[in-house]
């Protein structure tokens, strides 16, 4: 599983794909692997597959939650919009905050034409958390259908943004496979994800341009501002 992380980081999708498979040969059930390699798989749009997949990672209890959202993904992306109910419902009792569900119930909810609680929930999502760019994709969709054009616009603006520079902040990490201690590298992927991706993936990036450079003041400072802002 982590040597399929380590493929993912680096954009090989196959490699990470076989190191998968070889961790369910070893272990059937094995939770966290089922789960990755079904995310996979929907990106592929083996929904079959992946829908086993996310069953199967149902079972570790940890993953419960957001193994029956990407349930409901599978099974709404093919029309099965009550099966997809009957999985999200229970996902969001356990994790009522949880983006992933969030969106769920919010596509749902477009699909029942019920707009206006689209637009709530995936408010509520960005509030908690700007960088769920995929959360600002739907509601765009919400927005349109209530005649908002202007403020969908405005919210594909920001993805487009976003999108861009983190197809660079992964170009990049693959680039630190091959130079692994150039922390201006590193420096530069942390603050790609700080201003448009997720802040955990931020301070990781930025933690190991320390480890190479103790006292790269640039870095530093920018975690002690984090560091305040968490306060």
């Amino acid at each position: 599983v982590l040597l399929a992380q380590l493929s993912l980081e680096v954009l090989d999708m196959d490699n990470a794909m076989l190191e998968l498979r070889r961790a369910l040969d070893v272990d059937p059930g094995h939770g966290p692997a089922a789960m990755e390699l079904g995310k996979l798989k929907f990106k592929q749009q083996l929904l079959d597959e992946a829908l086993q997949l996310f069953q199967t990672a149902a079972h570790y209890q940890a993953l419960q939650p957001e193994a029956l959202a990407w349930q409901a993904r599978c099974l709404r992306t093919v029309g099965r919009y009550a099966e997809a109910q009957s999985r999200i419902t229970p996902s969001l009792q356990a994790e009522p905050e949880a983006a992933l569900g969030n969106v769920e119930q919010a596509h749902l909810e477009i699909a029942a034409d019920d707009y206006l609680s689209a637009i709530r929930r995936l408010r509520a999502v960005l509030d908690r958390e700007p960088f769920r760019h995929e959360a600002r994709r739907v509601l765009a969709t919400a927005l349109r259908a209530t005649g908002e054009s202007e403020a969908a616009k405005a919210q594909l603006e920001i993805v487009a943004v976003a999108d861009a520079a983190l197809v660079r902040a992964r170009h990049l990490a693959r680039d630190v496979v091959l130079d692994d201690d150039n922390v201006a590298l590193r420096a530069e992927i942390g603050e790609i994800y700080l201003e448009h991706g997720d802040p955990q993936i931020a301070r990781q990036w930025l933690r190991s341009v320390l480890m190479f450079d103790p006292h790269h003041q640039p870095t530093q400072r920018i975690l002690d501002g984090m560091r305040e802002d968490e306060a």
